[in-house]
């Protein structure tokens, strides 16, 4: 026979009154639980022991069993809480991140139908640096027209005549005169320097027109060019000038122009067109001097000296009316042949 063991072992064999008798769980020492462990709360086992007094083994099994699935489910309660938390975010991170990427992407697609719209348009507008690479002006048909190359005494129809004074009448209004009645205007439009010249050879000569009011000092005027529409005339080039050049060459079967403004007594700048899309575009710039500096002493050149607007140095026109007479006199001089 095996001997009972004492009850004061604590074992689960030993019997207090025909009952067996559970094993008590160690308790922690009030005073601590070894060298440098922190004493137990006495109400924290206080707790315990109430609950599990006057109840016998098997019901304090049943009831520690249901303490801990209570426990349990509260841990798993808390872990699926935090899952579902986590899984909200990243839900709403991932919608977040393809909006972004949608935006982005909706971004990039406008810009590069932007990049495509300026290169397709870059590619249809000639590029002035292209065009007048080899530029050479005809001075020597250079022309400025006379106060008697008026409207009023051009060998038109009255029908011409009053189809173009009707077109030049808003533009001479536009160079900031103060016309003092409608006849008034109407007398400037037709006193509105013209000449007949057919610049791309269909037989129907186009209108070059150079204005009488708003000009400058140094006799920069304002220039216009006409083609005739239907019962009509239509503009196809605006500029300034004191003199134009129709030039030899010509840019979609219009003969090219060069207008001449004058800046000093022997320099000024030059503006080149050519017929582009229905109407002469400026291609091209330059800075003419008929005149060089060498040493202490200026000599005078028998072609123009030319250079592109970009290139050129300390170029300005000059407003003072004392230059107007004589520097007009000198340039005609210098293009006669």
């Amino acid at each position: 026979m095996q001997p009972t063991p004492h009850p004061a072992y604590g074992s689960e064999l030993s019997t207090g009154g025909g009952r067996p008798a559970c094993r008590r769980q160690a308790r922690e020492s009030l005073i601590g639980n070894g060298v440098g462990a922190p004493p137990v709360s006495r109400f924290l086992y206080r707790d315990t022991q109430e609950i599990f007094s006057g109840i016998d083994c098997a019901e304090r099994q049943q009831l520690g069993n249901r303490l801990r699935a209570r426990r349990i489910l509260v841990i798993v309660g808390i872990g699926t809480f935090l899952i579902s938390s986590e899984l909200l975010v990243f839900r709403s991170l991932n919608h977040f991140l393809d909006g972004f990427t949608h935006g982005m992407g909706t971004l990039v697609q406008r810009a590069t139908v932007v990049v495509d719209v300026v290169s397709a348009a870059s590619k249809l507008i000639p590029h002035p640096a292209a065009a007048n690479t080899h530029f050479q002006w005809d001075w020597k048909d250079s022309q400025e027209l006379k106060a008697d190359q008026s409207l009023r005494n051009a060998k038109l129809t009255e029908h011409q005549r009053d189809a173009i004074a009707e077109q030049l009448r808003p533009m001479v209004a536009d160079l900031g005169f103060e016309f003092e009645s409608e006849s008034e205007l109407r007398k400037a439009a037709r006193d509105t320097r013209i000449k007949m010249i057919d610049l791309n050879g269909d037989g129907v000569p186009e209108v070059v027109a150079q204005g009488m009011i708003g000009c400058g000092a140094t006799g920069n005027c304002p220039f216009w060019v006409l083609r005739k529409a239907k019962q009509r005339y239509e503009l196809i080039l605006d500029g300034e000038a004191q003199t134009f050049t129709i030039q030899k060459s010509s840019s979609n079967g219009f003969r090219d122009i060069v207008l001449s403004r004058h800046g000093s007594y022997s320099s000024g700048d030059l503006s080149h067109y050519q017929f582009h899309e229905g109407a002469y575009q400026k291609m091209g710039c330059y800075a003419y001097d008929w005149t060089v500096l060498e040493g202490e002493k200026v000599r005078d050149l028998k072609e123009a000296h030319i250079t592109p607007c970009n290139q050129r140095k300390n170029v300005r026109v000059l407003r003072s009316p004392t230059y107007h007479s004589a520097s007009i006199a000198r340039f005609r001089d210098m293009m006669i042949p």
